[in-house]
């Protein structure tokens, strides 16, 4: 039996250059992408309380709003990081690639939903509640896969390089 470095698929360099550095790069930006995705959450609750309070205050119109960019801006990040990383990920009847495509997918919902914050009430209503249940289905998926990662750290920490913890 072979050792697999990562679970990380190796893609190909653009242009030449070392293929483990590539790697090592993809891997350490896939660590940070998902710190991002869980500081999403919180951040994701804080804009939408902020924002179903914001006419109470002003300090909360305000709150509500920095939680509201800061949202956008951070799931442009976790976005990009994670076309980065995967980049488009050849497609298979696989769990893995599904949380990646969903994500991007969640990724449109996100956007719509905080672009639609000042349109008319009903759209905004309808792409709000298909953001929630996209972000629920793809934390599940990123939990397991957070579930799955810690368990092979722990039965084979050889397999899972120190970068990728």
């Amino acid at each position: 039996m072979t050792k697999q470095p990562s679970w990380l698929v190796m893609r190909p360099m653009r242009g030449g250059g070392d293929q483990r550095v590539a790697m090592a790069r993809r891997q350490q930006a896939g660590r940070a992408n998902r710190l991002i995705g869980w500081a999403l959450l919180p951040v994701l609750l804080l804009a939408a309380i902020s924002f179903t309070y914001r006419e109470s205050s002003t300090l909360v119109e305000v709150a509500a709003n920095v939680f509201s960019y800061l949202l956008i801006v951070l799931t442009f990040l976790h976005s990009g990081i994670s076309f980065y990383v995967f980049g488009g990920v050849r497609p298979r009847v696989t769990l893995r690639v599904f949380h990646v495509y969903f994500g991007y997918l969640t990724f449109i919902l996100v956007m719509m939903s905080q672009t639609t914050i000042n349109g008319p009430s009903t759209f905004h209503i309808v792409t709000s509640v298909l953001m929630y249940i996209a972000i629920v289905g793809h934390t599940v998926m990123g939990l397991r896969y957070h579930v799955l990662r810690k368990r092979m750290q722990r039965e084979s920490p050889e397999l899972v390089p120190a970068n990728t913890r």
